[in-house]
């Protein structure tokens, strides 16, 4: 035989060798895939090869497998060993139909729900456990017809939760959409199984809406528990922060109603590390188990309905006086003001069972032990790196700190539950004078608005309670908060009914002041109250005796 015919022979063999083990082997034959690459976490490109090639249906990439509507099934020519934890395989698509995505991980295959958003981009992500091998997907549908168009996979960070702000939208594992947007209510189903294996124990969701009334959320599990809350004056609010252990379990549906609401963002995060402070509102704050307290002597909150107003909660009152009795003192104790008092000063005087003070005053404290050489305790050295964590405090460059907008607030455990409440909705007050100018000026102007006697009044009110009467700013702070600590229609009876006759009997040199006060302005306190409530109302969709922006209504 000659060479040529030789050669002829030879690849007429291959060939039909090729043929043979294509029919005999038929996943063997593999097409390279075009369209999109697998991208590993390290950034490096991998191509995919199919198990068919999809003919070209105005880019669609599903195909019809014996009568259903399937993708090939995309492999890496070698699996790929997941070395780290927090990893997960994402994929992003386009389609107009509901969608199964089939993956084959450590030679098993597993069937998960894709989430479909009205043909809008997705990325998707589910977790890979760490050493895991990942091999190939496929995706599929139920439906009789439908298009699909995958523009990337690989793997990423892992991800719990959804965010529909951004295009594709990311959706993690467990997130079912109903409708994240709506004319009267937005609703996302969520697994319940998501929260115990994460360790995640804080849920944050972030939202919109044009409901200028209050917002009704409802929060549902499986097994028919039911937790309802109302958002006052929802449109000021772009994030919630619900923690879990609070609600009494981990919802499996999500429901917001009000007019075209939108729930932007979900997600389940763990409780943040020492020292960054748990977001959370007021509500959430008294119902926080102290179990679940990162330190054993206190929890740091950041106010949501102002971000720049720390919120401490002590386990009793002495630790609380270990952190702040000296800058009680310090700031606002008549006859005491700029003054760093020693311990055994501070030893029989009585402070605060709630505090707050503002950055400028904070700042004034640490410059002053600073550059008198003044010994600070453990704690306020502990509070002085919180605040310049925080960015209220920096340093000045010559050993002395400067003031950003912010503020601390406290309260403490050892308080009954009435009276937690109580304080942490007066020193919430004093977070609000502190850090809204707006709200400082309208406290002034109600002050300017004063008749003598009435200013009188408060200076002597403000003398018998400690208070430096002499401090503008400090009597404007202080008589906003004791007005709006309780409800409007509750000021006089607070003042007149219960306080007054008090003050009478043990600061004997009030009474005639008091019943000049109460005969020629019997509503004062009322009044009062009213003026300061317009702005908070107005502002913030607030009250009087009550700064739950977030109110659990069963």
């Amino acid at each position: 035989m000659s060479t040529k015919a030789n050669t002829g022979f030879i690849i007429f063999s291959s060939l039909l060798g090729i043929l043979f083990l294509s029919l005999v082997f038929p996943g063997c034959v593999h097409n390279r895939v075009e369209g999109f690459y697998f991208i590993e976490y390290s950034g490096l490109k991998r191509e995919l090869v199919a198990d068919s090639k999809a003919p070209d249906q105005n880019g669609n990439d599903l195909i019809s497998v014996n009568g259903r509507l399937s993708t090939p099934f995309y492999s890496l020519r070698q699996g790929l060993e997941i070395r780290e934890p927090g990893r997960s395989f994402f994929i992003v698509y386009w389609a107009d139909c509901p969608l199964d995505l089939r993956l084959k991980i450590d030679g098993e295959y597993v069937l998960v729900d894709l989430p479909n958003l009205d043909a809008r981009e997705v990325e998707f992500r589910y977790p890979l456990d760490r050493n895991a091998l990942f091999e190939g997907f496929q995706l599929e549908t139920d439906a009789p017809r439908g298009s699909l168009k995958i523009i990337g996979s690989g793997v990423e960070d892992s991800f719990t939760g959804a965010d529909f702000t951004g295009n594709p939208a990311l959706i993690g594992h467990g997130i079912k959409v109903l409708s994240h947007t709506g004319t009267d209510r937005a609703e996302v189903l969520v697994s319940t199984e998501l929260a115990g294996p994460s360790g995640a124990d804080i849920l944050q969701i972030g939202m919109r809406t044009d409901s200028t009334g209050p917002l009704l959320l409802e929060l549902k599990d499986g097994d028919g528990m039911t937790r309802e809350m109302e958002l006052r004056r929802p449109e000021n609010y772009r994030q919630l922060s619900l923690y879990i252990p609070a609600l009494g379990f981990m919802p499996g549906s999500i429901t917001l109603h009000g007019q075209n609401t939108r729930i932007e963002t979900f997600g389940l995060h763990k409780t943040p590390s020492v020292p960054d402070p748990v977001s959370m509102d007021f509500a959430s704050i008294l119902r926080y188990p102290r179990e679940k307290w990162r330190r054993s002597e206190f929890e740091l909150f950041r106010w949501t309905v102002e971000p720049k107003v720390l919120v401490f909660d002590f386990s009793d009152y002495s630790t609380q006086a270990a952190f702040l009795k000296r800058l009680a003192f310090f700031v606002e104790k008549d006859g005491f003001q700029g003054r760093l008092l020693t311990d055994s000063e501070l030893h029989e005087l009585h402070g605060w069972n709630a505090h707050d003070y503002r950055a400028e005053d904070l700042a004034r404290f640490f410059t002053a032990a600073e550059e008198s050489g003044f010994v600070l305790n453990a704690e306020e050295l502990e509070l002085r790196e919180i605040l310049l964590s925080e960015g209220i405090l920096s340093g000045d460059g010559g050993g002395g700190y400067r003031f950003h907008t912010g503020a601390v607030i406290s309260i403490s455990r050892e308080s009954v539950d009435y009276l937690r409440r109580l304080f942490l909705t007066h020193e919430g007050f004093h977070g609000l004078f502190f850090t809204d100018p707006g709200y400082r000026e309208h406290t002034a102007r109600l002050w300017e608005g004063f008749s003598p006697v009435e200013k009188e009044f408060w200076r002597v009110f403000l003398r018998w309670r400690g208070y430096d009467p002499e401090d503008s700013y400090l009597v404007q702070n202080e008589l906003q908060a004791y007005l709006l600590q309780q409800p409007v229609f509750r000021a006089n009876t607070y003042f007149i009914d219960h306080t007054l006759p008090r003050m009478a009997r043990l600061y004997p040199q009030s009474a005639g002041l008091i019943d000049e006060l109460t005969a020629n302005f019997p509503n004062h306190f009322e009044n009062s109250a009213a003026f300061l409530e317009e702005y908070v109302y107005s502002s913030l969709g607030l009250r009087g005796g009550d700064l739950e922006n977030l109110k659990y209504l069963y």
